[in-house]
């Protein structure tokens, strides 16, 4: 088994070994564009400044924190829009870009179990904080930061409840969802985590959840297949007497973007279709109407701002 791990530690590299700054097909937005406040805040997770910001609305109380997670090959900014809703619903919103992505420090991302201890560096961050630490902590994210909401129901992290929206349970089984014919490879894979970032990154999120009883709402669209929804959504619930803390919901005719709108999601495959977002012309950039694609679901935002508040 351990004569394996240079080997996966190459694929990893392969795979991760850049950083994630966004893709330049997209317009990435701020705080002020949908009039909402935010302050800077910073902490190190092993050598590496981590940057964040945390949003709000002045002139009303909190309801609670909210940590948002975001997912791979971008950060923060990727998800504004979700950020603002929240914090326009109540929530004190805190975001960090991971290690190796967009704002924070990081040759790279350094795979995807870095995340993890990116997770638990804030946390210790968070716990120091006074403004915060007597407010009920929530988590929410998406796709890699879906796996950290998950990951967030730990119990030394004290978060009431989390809400996953097309979040992997572990890095062993998305690898397994991914290429099934590395299913033989799965302990081998898990072992390879736990060696290079220790034993709690090696353990799936699903673990967490079953030992904290945390209640946590997992959402996913029908046709995501970057997150199988076959191996996720159905998974859990096929297995739903195991997890009954786990809510599901499905987004019918949504992809691996599973807050979009049914419209914001036609909108995104008319636009990018096959081409994917990398050969884009500037013109083909230019008429991107991000009123269009960039548009919540608002029966989901209200679901989880309802969840989040039960």
């Amino acid at each position: 088994m351990f004569l394996l791990y240079p080997l996966i530690g190459k694929i990893f590299e392969k795979m991760f070994g850049g950083r994630g700054d966004g893709s330049p097909a997209l317009t990435y937005f701020t705080a002020d564009d949908y009039g909402v406040r935010s302050r800077p805040f910073s902490f190190r997770s092993g050598e590496n400044l981590l940057r964040g910001e945390a949003y709000f609305v002045d002139g009303s109380p909190k309801k609670g924190l909210v940590v948002f997670f975001h997912g791979l090959s971008a950060g923060r900014s990727s998800y504004t829009s979700e950020i603002a809703y929240l914090a326009k619903a109540g929530y004190l919103v805190m975001a960090y870009d991971n290690t190796g992505c967009m704002q924070s420090e990081g040759a790279s991302m350094n795979g995807l179990s870095q995340a993890v201890l990116d997770q638990k560096a804030f946390f210790e961050f968070l716990d120091k904080q006074e403004e915060v630490k007597s407010m009920p902590r929530f988590a929410i994210g998406h796709s890699w930061g879906g796996y950290l909401s998950f990951m967030a129901t730990n119990p030394l992290y004290r978060v009431k409840k989390a809400v996953s929206v097309a979040g992997f349970f572990s890095v062993d089984t998305l690898c397994v969802s991914a290429a099934p014919k590395a299913k033989g490879l799965q302990k081998t894979i898990r072992g390879y985590i736990a060696h290079r970032f220790g034993k709690d990154a090696a353990k799936s999120g699903l673990d967490y959840v079953k030992e904290s009883g945390i209640p946590v709402l997992y959402v996913q669209g029908d046709r995501d297949i970057v997150v199988p929804t076959k191996d996720h959504y159905g998974y859990l619930k096929k297995h739903a007497k195991e997890y009954p803390n786990i809510t599901l919901r499905l987004q019918k005719n949504r992809a691996h973007q599973a807050f979009w709108t049914e419209g914001g999601q036609a909108y995104y495959d008319r636009v990018f279709g096959k081409r994917g977002e990398k050969k884009f012309t500037i013109e083909d950039l230019l008429a991107i109407d991000y009123s269009e694609m960039n548009v919540d679901d608002p029966k989901l935002m209200k679901a989880i701002v309802d969840f989040f508040g039960e």
